[in-house]
């Protein structure tokens, strides 16, 4: 048997919800908002991404993400859900604005999707790799190729649940709250924008550490506080370690820029 190359791979998937896998996720988030925008590969990896309308043309991206272990070290796959904000531009300039992986909303889908969790990653990878095998392994392939369509289903609804169960809380704080509005355009503006090569993972950091890593602060809540106590959280005084370790390599910027966000 030929293996499509990645190219083949590409363009069979792009933009198709026409498998039980992406259209259960979808018919799932649709609710909320979010319509299907596509899928890319390379040779190990596979992105799927929904988007939703925020606020003045910007644009909230939901992704789903899978890496073979090849590229991990590991011996399973990687699997993550993340959300990003996309400028009026088009830009991505907050690429990977990892919402739930900083405020912990989904720390580990392996042990959310119980007993399921081992295929999860494997069957997103393969549908996305276009090496879709309904029970049969042609020689040659490796056994973590043969997956079941049941298999699928159960873990593309397991998936989706977990969507259900988190989306309506960031949604009511990231869709509504004139704190983070202002706080984007403020960044904006900021001198060197967008050519500051840096500017992406700073600008990541300060909207994750500062607004996303307690949801229960709502934008009135945030408003009200003083200078100060802004540049303390932007210091990473009110983090976890593991997010603390994130911001400190970025301290004085961020202190600058929450300055300067007022």
């Amino acid at each position: 048997m030929t293996e499509p190359s990645p190219s083949d791979w590409r363009d069979h998937w792009h933009g198709r919800t026409d498998h039980p896998f992406f259209a259960a996720l979808t018919e799932r988030i649709e609710p909320f908002g979010f319509s299907w925008i596509g899928a890319d590969i390379d040779d190990y990896s596979g992105l799927a991404r929904w988007g939703r309308p925020l606020f003045d043309d910007y644009t909230l991206e939901l992704s789903l993400t899978a890496v073979h272990p090849k590229y991990l070290r590991e011996s399973h796959f990687g699997f993550h859900a993340s959300m990003f904000v996309v400028s009026p531009r088009q830009k991505q300039v907050w690429d990977e604005l990892h919402l739930w992986e900083c405020v912990k909303l989904l720390p580990d889908l392996y042990e959310q999707v119980g007993d399921h969790a081992p295929t999860v990653a494997h069957i997103f990878l393969e549908l996305l790799l276009d090496k879709w095998d309904s029970g049969g392994n042609p020689p040659g392939r490796p056994r973590w190729n043969r997956v079941a369509n049941a298999d699928a289903a159960v873990c593309a609804n397991d998936l989706a649940a977990l969507l259900e169960r988190h989306l309506p809380r960031i949604l009511a704080y990231v869709a509504s709250g004139p704190a983070l509005a202002d706080l984007l355009v403020n960044l904006e503006a900021l001198p060197g924008y967008p050519e500051d090569c840096g500017f992406e993972c700073e600008a990541r950091n300060v909207c994750a550490s500062v607004l996303l890593h307690d949801l229960g602060r709502t934008a009135e809540a945030w408003q009200a506080l003083t200078a100060e106590e802004r540049r303390v959280i932007a210091a990473g005084d009110d983090l976890d370690p593991e997010m603390l370790d994130v911001v400190r390599c970025q301290n004085k910027r961020l202190k600058r820029w929450m300055s300067a966000a007022g």
